[in-house]
Formats: structure tokens, sequence, C-alpha cells
């Protein structure tokens, strides 16, 4: 009887949090930004991130993941700002200090 009422709380509590996730998903916002071009630069990935809203941005991170020959993950790098007016282009700047890093790719673009 005891593993039957665990078993029914553990379902009602999964069940509140998967739908606290869903409301609240980032997903169903539209985007307040864009990435517009980017590249890399020796020990530097560079590039452009606008505002597309209408009105200001507080906050705006760039996260990248970098990646060696054989597509193995060896690191990452971010670069964020604040307060990016509506329709302002910020120009970001993502160090690269890990050795080997032939690719990267965008893991995520933070706005809010």
């Amino acid at each position: 009887m005891k593993y039957v009422l665990l078993a029914v709380v553990m379902f009602i509590l999964c069940g509140v949090v998967a739908v606290g996730l869903k409301q609240n998903s980032p997903a169903s916002k539209q985007p307040k930004c864009e990435l517009v071009s980017w590249d890399s630069c020796g020990g530097t990935i560079t590039g452009l991130v606008k505002n597309i809203s209408q009105s200001e941005v507080s906050y705006v991170a760039i996260k990248i993941r970098l990646k060696d020959k054989d597509g193995a993950q060896i690191g990452d790098t971010i670069d964020n700002t604040h307060n990016l007016e509506a329709g302002g282009v910020w120009k970001f700047s993502c160090p690269v200090t890990v050795k080997g890093c032939k690719t990267f790719e965008l893991v995520e673009l933070v706005a809010r």
C-alpha cells in the first residue's frame, strides 16, 4: 500500500512540474533578438546580435559550444551585454581559450 501511495504522489508531483514547465516555456514567447552574423578570428568568435523587439532588452547572452576536429565538445564560451536598445545591434566577442578548437555551434541566445 505504501508503494502505491508513493507512486501516486510521485505521479502528481511530476505532473505539476511538467505543467509548470510548459506554461513557463520560453519557446512560447516571440524572440527578442536574432543572430545576424558570426565568424571565427583566431582566438575569438565575433558576430552581431540584433534586438528585433520594440523595446529595450535588459540582458542578452550568447553561448557557443567549441568542438575539436572529430566533433567532440572541448569547451564553451559566452559573452553578454545589458540594455540593448530596440532595433539596436550588439557586437559580441567570445574568447576561445582551449586548444584544438576546429568548429563551433550556437548553444543558446538568451534575451530578456
